[in-house]
């Protein structure tokens, strides 16, 4: 669901935050260029590296250790409850100050309870398109998560890009 979501088959380069063994990040090497994982702890690092050898990959906690780089794709996905309402709002800053004008952030977020989260994905999402200067292209909700694709200052819908509306 997370890649179907996607607006482009190919992007220059993506940033997963919070990447932990790497399952996402090897299907993100399949449509991206360059790509980019970061997780708090060394040891699911080491199990993505196996995992997506293709990806380059780097401990660093967000938002306090942002990786230099210009993005086309920023994912943020199982991570954004653990970070305090302050920690989003820098990561969206950070996400906004290193996003191309062609890309977008996609997040996704699961919606049962999680002793060890701040937040709940419901309340990530929300934040997210509160913060966000301009609507999602999608938002999908189901009982299980919430996946949100918001867009980059230059993207356009799916049918103006490939030019069945104007």
């Amino acid at each position: 669901m997370t890649l179907a979501a996607l607006p482009r088959r190919r992007w220059r380069s993506a940033l997963e935050l919070g990447c932990a063994t790497g399952v996402l990040t090897a299907a993100l090497t399949e449509r991206a260029d360059v790509v980019l994982g970061t997780d708090i702890s060394a040891a699911p690092l080491e199990r993505a590296r196996l995992r997506a050898p293709a990806a380059r990959f780097v401990q660093a906690a967000m938002p306090a250790e942002w990786p230099s780089g210009r993005w086309d794709l920023v994912v943020v996905s199982e991570v954004g409850y653990y970070l305090s309402p302050a920690d989003l709002d820098a990561t969206v800053d950070r996400v906004l100050a290193s996003l191309d004008d062609d890309g977008v952030l996609l997040a996704c977020h699961w919606r049962h309870p999680d002793d060890d989260a701040v937040s709940d994905g419901d309340t990530v999402d929300a934040q997210l398109a509160a913060r966000w200067p301009r609507p999602a292209l999608v938002r999908h909700v189901e009982d299980d998560f919430v996946l949100s694709v918001l867009p980059g200052a230059a993207v356009t819908s799916v049918a103006r890009a490939e030019g069945l509306v104007r």
